[in-house]
């Protein structure tokens, strides 16, 4: 007989099956944790971490609070970097310019329960990610599928940009730049009462635990909370944080792979994104802070021009990409890369006849970065825009500019 999987059928809700030993920690409505962390409703669930929206009984102020699975301390750098983030949000950096586009640290603490224990990070209040789904986007901007007005993206540039800038100042790198990492803030949170969390997130969704045939399962267990709760609908709070061009802010969050810069290069494995990844991400030589710079180029043609700076959707395909138009990969990533050999020759001349780079007028030429004009950007926008870009995915990372110089370079009548 064929076991049953154990899961909630509600879409959004965390398995189940995650709640055991070196898993998630069960969660219910109305517990407290650090003696002063109230449990008021779930804000988001993932694989690595569940997070929750919590009122501090000390201060009365809402915030978030993330308890990453147990599995996941043992490995993890990310107490170490929240915690120097935090000291220089206080001390060193605290009148730094960008902080406000970085999410504030609260608190941290450790968790003992059944399943293990778990780094627990309290963080100010945010509402959804930028990452939604195409239509979320094309209903709350018509006429604008699948991207941001310019307006829009040219803002989210700039913040972007001083929000990294700021983190390399304070020696952090953020190593996992996605849209999912960028969240926007909520206007005049800090004055919320249980009532506006009410209305924005509205009241708890508890779901009962459930086998893959929908029937109730009944468990004892200390391992598995007594129900699921559903993730609120982000639909009123969206309109909330979009409803003036002076309301749309972000703020980056989730350091699960940041790292703190001492100088030397880190040997350790990054998770980026492949369509944000720096060559010597995709081929795990030692990182620096200018991964960053890397990606956040990508992002901003992708906010800006609403395509992929270079194409392909496997590691071979997109580093093709890369050389086909950027040239010849430094020796020491060149020679990383054995799978070379099947698109290029030696001196980086490509084995298929007629081709230059993936099917993609973006990127046409070796060593060229080209952007087709639009309406989003000016003449002058698009020249400044491209020297920019170029300028960020050198091919040697010691030779990308830093972020000062990508904020400094921005321009000013984006912000």
């Amino acid at each position: 007989m064929a076991s049953k999987v154990i899961q909630t059928y509600h879409l959004g809700a965390e398995r189940i099956a995650d709640y055991c030993p070196g898993g998630h920690h069960p969660v219910h409505l109305g517990d407290i944790f650090h003696e002063r962390y109230k449990v008021i409703n779930k804000l988001g669930a993932g694989a690595y971490s569940i997070v929750w929206i919590v009122e501090d009984l000390h201060s009365g102020r809402f915030a978030s609070l993330k308890i990453v699975r147990a599995s996941a301390l043992a490995t993890s750098h990310e107490r170490d970097v929240i915690r120097h983030l935090k000291r220089s949000q206080e001390g060193t950096h605290r009148n730094s310019p960008g902080r406000e586009f970085v999410m504030e640290i609260l608190d941290d603490f450790l968790l003992h329960g059944p399943n293990g224990v778990h780094l627990c990070i309290v963080t100010e209040l945010l509402g959804p990610p930028i990452q939604q789904d195409p239509w979320v986007w094309e209903e709350l901007f018509p006429g604008h599928i699948e991207e941001f007005p310019a307006i829009h993206a040219k803002k989210l540039c700039v913040q972007v940009a001083r929000g990294l800038a700021y983190l390399h100042q304070c020696n952090i790198v953020h190593g996992d730049l996605n849209c999912g990492n960028m969240v926007l803030r909520i206007p005049g949170v800090e004055r919320w009462t249980r009532r506006d969390i009410e209305k924005y997130f509205g009241q708890p969704d508890k779901q009962l635990p459930r086998d893959n045939q929908w029937n109730v399962i009944q468990s004892t267990s200390p391992n598995v909370p007594k129900y699921g709760v559903v993730p609120p609908d982000p639909d009123l709070l969206l309109n909330l944080c979009i409803e003036s061009i002076e309301n749309f802010n972000i703020k980056l969050c989730d350091f699960g792979e940041a790292f703190i810069w001492d100088g030397r290069p880190k040997d350790i494995k990054s998770h980026m994104p492949l369509d944000l990844a720096a060559p010597e991400v995709l081929l795990r030589a030692p990182l620096t802070p200018s991964i960053d710079v890397w990606a956040l180029a990508c992002v901003m043609f992708l906010f800006l021009d609403n395509c992929s700076l270079f194409p392909g959707d496997l590691r071979d395909h997109k580093l093709r990409s890369i050389v086909s138009s950027l040239g010849k990969l430094p020796d020491c990533l060149w020679t990383r890369w054995e799978e070379r050999r099947e698109y290029f020759d030696g001196d980086a001349n490509s084995l298929w006849p007629g081709y230059t780079s993936p099917a993609s007028r973006k990127t046409p030429n070796r060593k060229l970065l080209t952007i087709i004009p639009s309406n989003r950007m000016t003449q002058l926008e698009i020249s400044g825009f491209v020297d920019l870009v170029s300028r960020m995915v050198c091919l040697e990372a010691e030779t990308r500019i830093t972020m000062d110089e990508v904020v400094r370079l921005l321009p000013k009548e984006w912000n």
